[in-house]
């Protein structure tokens, strides 16, 4: 049987998002507006709403549902969903600040 340490990569985001779980401004929420490139992140940026965020091992596109996720691991952890019918890794999104 294999047991994961706290120090075990695969455990680091799921420690990462139980420490951070206060909700503040430093994290994507559910219904938050981004700034959106498409086509792999290299078209110009449009708005649009998150609709589901995924909690996703880093290059994955599924993963765990998630309300909010801090802005520090959205780049490598996070696949959303969002209102123009688009799905982004968290690469792919910014901040709006709309």
């Amino acid at each position: 049987m294999t047991y994961l340490t706290p120090t075990d990569p695969a455990v680091q985001p799921a420690i990462i998002l139980e420490k951070e779980n206060i909700m503040t401004p430093e994290q994507l929420r559910v219904g938050d507006t981004v700034q959106w490139r498409g086509g792999w992140g290299s078209a110009p940026p449009k708005l649009a709403v998150v609709t589901a965020i995924q909690q996703v091992e880093l290059g994955e596109k599924y993963g765990d549902p998630v309300e909010a996720m801090p802005w520090a691991l959205v780049p490598r952890y996070a696949v959303v969903d969002l209102d123009n019918g688009h799905w982004a890794y968290g690469r792919q999104i910014g901040r709006s600040h709309v």
